[in-house]
């Protein structure tokens, strides 16, 4: 059984409100219920979904978004978590561009989500800015979830193929080389994570 973050009432309210979400708007699941659905880890407590512009035109109608300008997102708070809507070509603060995410879908466990590749991503890039937080301590949890399932050819080619800026890509090295020692040997090797006992770390697979 899984350790979980945050109370069973809090996660299962969070749930009831995403499976009546899915019903009602087309959007793509990231964050830690789509890592969920991959892994059947820990359960989140924030819905975190990116969708496109008519799609936000429509959930204005029906919820009170609250517009995050610093953190480039849209933010309606519901009963003890929050549903966290990111747009295309807003939401940059994200470490994969929102648009390509929309894109590329596999359905898990009912839900549209990325690639376990684009969604390790996005879970690098929101731990290495909060590592310190119970959230960074629940994206490690996800990320090590995550991990045995990547694929290093599609991860090698991810910059390529989501368009990532230099930027987001020294962010995802950034944290690949800060996560290389928090995970066992066996899966660091699969992985093709740097060896923390290195003086030089090997090749990080998303340069």
């Amino acid at each position: 059984m899984s350790h979980e973050f945050y109370h069973t009432e809090v996660t299962e309210r969070s749930w009831r409100m995403l499976q009546a979400f899915q019903g009602q708007f087309p959007f793509t699941l990231i964050g830690g219920w789509a890592a969920w659905c991959y892994t059947g880890g820990p359960k989140s407590r924030d819905i975190d979904v990116i969708v496109s512009y008519p799609t936000l035109g429509k959930l204005r109608l029906e919820y009170p978004l609250v517009k995050n300008d610093r953190l480039r997102k849209y933010e309606v708070p519901l009963d003890g978590f929050d549903l966290d809507v990111y747009v295309e070509h807003y939401s940059t603060t994200l470490a994969v561009p929102p648009e390509a995410l929309l894109e590329r879908t596999f359905t898990m466990q009912g839900f549209a989500v990325p690639p376990v590749e684009a969604l390790l991503a996005l879970k690098l890039g929101a731990w290495v800015d909060r590592r310190a937080s119970i959230h960074g301590a629940k994206d490690l949890a996800d990320i090590r979830g995550l991990l045995p399932l990547l694929d290093r050819g599609r991860w090698a080619a991810l910059p390529q193929d989501y368009g990532l800026s230099r930027g987001q890509v020294a962010r995802l090295s950034q944290a690949w080389a800060a996560l290389a020692p928090l995970v066992p040997r066996r899966v660091r090797e699969k992985a093709g994570l740097p060896d923390p006992q290195r003086a030089r770390p090997s090749v990080d697979p998303c340069t």
